[in-house]
């Protein structure tokens, strides 16, 4: 059966029969996704299935696919485990989740690019979110994922609306957004992800100290009414 869903024919309902036994089926799934010479097809769509295990082992499969060679494959990991987590209470270690955004920033933001450009590994069963300007695309992608990865270990509406805040042109909110990123990001991931956000005037780091991140978090909740939704 899981070959099956890299026909576009019958895809759905292989999602559906699989969905099924996926619980019991949990290491043949994990199996396929994690090795690269199944067809990204199949592999892009195994996180449909997997999504709906909501068990602590299917999560942590699904945690070591984050570092898949193909770009779309990891963004359809990420959103999995994004709903596995809204419907359950799986659990991530902090520290591995920050691993994989350093290896999304440095080895995965190389394939950022190449595949939105080419549109090679687009899932055509999957609605695609409205298209920013060509010049941002493969960035606003890219850190869409990586903020996606961020809420498995971090809270997650401050987190979005810090993004959100980050791209909008209100200095102010930028320099809350930064503030916040400042306190709750390691420096090994804030040192690489805060230069892709576009420009921002950094805060004295004395008053970054002084201001907590539920502070924090409560001025960026405060101020979400103002800000674009994301765009997924």
């Amino acid at each position: 059966m899981i070959p099956l869903l890299a026909n576009d024919a019958v895809v759905r309902d292989a999602v559906r029969a699989l969905r099924k036994v996926a619980t019991k089926a949990t290491g043949q799934l994990l199996d396929a996704l994690l090795d690269p010479d199944v067809d990204p097809r199949v592999r892009r769509r195994i996180p449909r299935v997997l999504k709906m295990c909501r068990t602590q082992r299917a999560a942590n499969g699904l945690l070591m696919a984050l570092r898949d060679p193909l770009f779309e494959v990891r963004v359809q990991v990420g959103l999995g485990i994004k709903q596995m987590q809204d419907e359950s209470h799986v659990t991530l270690p902090q520290e591995e989740v920050f691993d994989v955004v350093v290896y999304e920033l440095t080895n995965g933001r190389a394939r950022w690019k190449r595949e939105v450009a080419s549109g090679s590994s687009r899932d055509a069963s999957i609605p695609e979110p409205p298209e920013p300007a060509p010049a941002e695309e493969e960035t606003v992608r890219g850190l869409a994922h990586v903020f996606t990865v961020l809420g498995f270990a971090l809270e997650r509406e401050p987190l979005s609306i810090a993004y959100r805040a980050m791209r909008s042109a209100d200095p102010g909110l930028r320099g809350t957004a930064f503030e916040y990123l400042e306190v709750v990001l390691p420096p090994r991931v804030r040192d690489l992800l805060v230069p892709l956000l576009g420009h921002v005037k950094p805060p004295a780091r004395a008053r970054a100290r002084e201001r907590g991140s539920q502070e924090l978090a409560d001025e960026l909740l405060r101020s979400s009414a103002s800000l674009a939704r994301p765009l997924r």
